[in-house]
């Protein structure tokens, strides 16, 4: 028996853009992995573990040189961001995936995960 497809309520397709003060939490995290703004200044904007995963990238210094070649949002709620980056560096190309989530007060970024050769970030 063949179910005809049903198109979801538009409330239930995500958005494609995000509010500008995600973007910014989005370019301050970028600016951190390069080493271009002090991760101190983000602590208070990121889960621990997504925290700790910046440093480790921070700490590294794979990408002091990194360039962004496209940026793509989608909200999949209304308190819900995920990003994904396309990043240049040392003649790569690697993958970031961001995730934030609004607070009360503000957005706060829960994941960071960058997808890359291991032999690039060292690891």
């Amino acid at each position: 028996m063949n179910m005809p497809l049903q198109p979801r309520p538009a409330s239930a397709v995500p958005s494609a853009s995000a509010p500008p003060p995600a973007i910014a939490l989005i370019t301050a995290l970028v600016e951190a992995l390069a080493g271009r703004r002090p991760l101190h200044q983000l602590r208070p904007h990121l889960s621990r573990e997504a925290f700790l995963a910046v440093v480790d990238y921070a700490d590294e210094g794979t990408f002091a040189r990194t360039t962004v070649a496209g940026l793509r949002t989608q909200m999949p709620s209304e308190r819900a961001v995920e990003a994904s980056l396309r990043l240049l560096t040392a003649s790569r190309w690697v993958s970031c995936v961001l995730r934030l989530d609004r607070t009360d007060r503000a957005w706060r970024c829960t994941e960071v995960s960058v997808l890359a050769p291991s032999a690039l970030l060292g690891r």
